[in-house]
């Protein structure tokens, strides 16, 4: 079960990371991944440094929930610095997915969302943001 949790939580960071991405070319910026001349690719500075917030696009104490939480407590055991959930429930996970979507794109904020707010919740109504 730990293993199954460890393996969610990097899919979720990985996943959260390119999707709420603002570079769209992947061209070469001066963003932390870009290293600092030395060519070897890694990161100019250790990450994180502060909390990263973790938006929850449902209700406090249904499953997206759960997950998100159990997501926080295994990565306390991999991280320097915790995981913080924050609940942004309403319109079907468009509100919390907006908001993800309008932050930093510094890696610091990621999201937890379900398929449907990308396939479903864009047909029924008019959203701020795309794949």
């Amino acid at each position: 079960m730990k293993k199954l949790l460890s393996l969610a939580l990097a899919a979720c960071l990985a996943l959260s990371l390119v999707a709420c991405s603002n570079n769209a070319g992947g061209g070469s910026g001066s963003g932390a991944g870009s290293g600092s001349g030395s060519g070897s690719g890694a990161p100019a500075t250790d990450f994180p440094t502060k909390p990263i917030t973790l938006i929850c696009a449902w209700a406090a104490g249904g499953g997206s929930d759960q997950i998100c939480r159990a997501i926080s407590t295994v990565a306390e055991k991999y991280l320097p610095e915790a995981i913080v959930v924050q609940n942004r429930e309403g319109s079907g996970g468009v509100i919390g997915l907006t908001e993800a979507s309008r932050a930093d794109a510094d890696g610091y904020t990621i999201a937890l969302a379900t398929t449907g707010v990308f396939l479903t919740q864009p047909l029924l109504t008019e959203v701020s943001y795309s794949l």
